[in-house]
């Protein structure tokens, strides 16, 4: 394979996430292949495309303001020269420059010398990158500054007032990487490790490993599974009964069937309901590495529930598909995949998976409402119509955590009780 420089791997690989719809993690994935003879120019092409997501709104900005109408070839060059001038800063100038100019070329565009030079100096040069145009205050700002759609930024504000600087500024940082000890087991040697540390949580560790979790002997072995720091304070506050029936839909990839279970008895009676083949393949795998003797699986949308569920069940536990922004600090191309006009259809799922579920729980028992987000129409006021439409259920207890707070999580959690008749 002939030479190829880290500034060709990253314009291929953002030109596949964002004009064909090729998610960066699989993108990371097919091109670490491709380029496995060139580990470090594709390792370094990962860090300069990762970058230019993280600024995209920023950088589509600046370019914006000097060149319109380029071909996106000449986007996506314009965009890595400003992430490796601005913040990588590992590739020489002259190279970077040098790369622009063929693409340019290679594009039979014509161009000013004198203009380049003065638009990158302009920008390299400055302490303030976003245009002056925009004040501090203003939601195009913290936009730019913290690369999340503005549409968002003001539903936050509209929502959650002063919050909201601190939900963009703990966006920007990397989530922990937790794993639940199993409490039925001795995991002494797990603790014990130097690639986990402690977590203000008890029966949590923060994984700091670079192989997946998954391939961990610990992990295989049954000893540690990944799990949200506030999906186990969820429900360290809540009761469950295993004699008395649990079910789970599970419409997210999580492992909230998997806490019940230990909050309860391996050999609970629980329904697990899952919608994804992946989801389902897991929770089977999952079922036998526990050694879960009484869990019955499906995999089944809301609206089929009534063929996998066949009595009332005192705890039902909710997770239907949702925005889920808490990938949006893992994934830096989040807000290229999600499209705002999909709320409505997630809403309305959302309700209909609340709906259904609480069909099966007897009276005296419980719904329990879990959604990976930092939004009134997915939490709060979804509740709260659900309320207005089933008198025979009430609000208990409701709690929206943020990204900012200990437990490190975008998550909105609900806990419904149904009237005893």
């Amino acid at each position: 394979m002939k030479k190829v420089s880290s500034l060709e791997i990253a314009s291929q690989m953002l030109n596949e996430v964002i004009y064909n719809n090729l998610t960066f993690s699989s993108c990371l994935k097919i091109y670490s292949q491709k380029y496995n003879l060139h580990k470090e120019e594709f390792s370094l092409a990962s860090v300069l495309c990762g970058c230019e997501l993280r600024h995209h709104l920023l950088f589509s900005e600046l370019i914006d303001i000097e060149f319109r109408e380029l071909p996106k070839e000449c986007l996506i060059a314009f965009a890595l020269v400003l992430a490796n001038g601005v913040f990588i800063k590992r590739i020489d100038e002259e190279e970077a420059n040098l790369f622009l100019l063929k693409t340019l070329l290679a594009n039979e565009l014509h161009y000013n010398k004198e203009k380049l030079d003065s638009f990158f100096a302009n920008i390299f040069n400055s302490e303030h990158l976003i245009p002056n145009k925009y004040s501090k205050e203003s939601i195009d700002f913290l936009s730019l500054r913290y690369n999340t759609p503005k549409w968002l930024v003001k539903t936050w504000q509209k929502n959650f007032k002063n919050l909201t600087y601190k939900i963009l500024k703990a966006n920007t940082k990397q989530p922990l990487n937790t794993v639940r000890l199993n409490p039925l087991l001795d995991t002494q040697v797990v603790k014990e490790d130097s690639i986990f540390e402690k977590t203000f949580a008890d029966g949590m560790l923060a994984y700091k490993g670079k192989a997946p979790i998954k391939k961990q002997t610990y992990y295989i072995n049954g000893l540690i599974f990944p799990m949200k720091m506030s999906v186990k304070h969820v429900f360290e506050n809540i009761t469950l009964d295993s004699l008395k029936g649990i079910a789970v839909y599970q419409g997210y990839p999580n492992n909230a069937y998997l806490e019940a279970i230990f909050n309860t008895s391996k050999h609970a009676d629980i329904d697990i309901i899952v919608t994804s083949h992946q989801d389902y393949h897991e929770a089977k795998t999952n079922i036998a590495r526990f050694g879960l003797d009484k869990a019955k699986l499906y995999r089944s949308e809301a609206s089929s529930i009534i063929t996998c569920v066949s009595r009332k069940v005192d705890s039902f536990i909710v997770c239907p598909r949702s925005s889920n922004f808490d990938l949006l600090r893992n994934a830096p191309d989040y807000f290229l995949r999600f499209n705002p006009e999909t709320f409505d259809s997630l809403i309305k799922e959302q309700t209909e998976s609340l709906k259904e579920c609480s069909n099966f729980v007897e009276e005296g028992g419980q719904l329990i409402y879990l959604v990976p987000t930092i939004s009134l129409k997915e939490g709060q006021l979804l509740i709260r119509k659900f309320l207005e439409s089933n008198k025979d259920f009430e609000l208990e207890s409701e709690r929206q955590y943020f990204p900012f707070d200990p437990y490190d999580s975008c998550l909105y959690f609900a806990l419904l009780r149904k009237k005893v008749q």
